[in-house]
């Protein structure tokens, strides 16, 4: 299906975190809080390949794509819980597809997209 092996694949996404996260990048202030949820799924999509179990970067994409709408009412009530403010509705939603077109990308072409 790939063309690397599911080590190969870890490899390339651990590297690629440490890219980002090297001090040596000169992101513009803001850069990588704006691409944390892409951060964050670099970091599942590593855990997927490390657990090998049933969990896999393809059950990953289709958990994102099948999120239910219904459960914002839960985000904001634990959100103001926390004092935190919330993302609205639509700001929530824009990430997660933004969350899909990076897993999708991948999960079928092994390319890191987005930043």
């Amino acid at each position: 299906m790939g063309y690397f092996s599911d080590k190969a694949k870890c490899k390339k996404l651990k590297d690629y975190l440490v890219h980002l996260n090297s001090t040596s990048n000169n992101f513009p202030e803001g850069y990588l809080k704006h691409h944390e949820s892409k951060i964050h799924c670099i970091k599942c999509l590593i855990q997927c390949y490390e657990m090998r179990g049933e969990f896999t970067p393809k059950k990953l994409l289709e958990a994102y794509i099948d999120y239910n709408t219904n459960r914002y009412d839960t985000y904001v009530q634990e959100m103001q819980r926390f004092g935190i403010v919330p993302l609205s509705e639509a700001q929530q939603l824009k990430n997660i597809l933004m969350d899909i077109k990076f897993l999708y990308n991948w999960v079928y072409y092994e390319r890191i997209t987005g930043f």
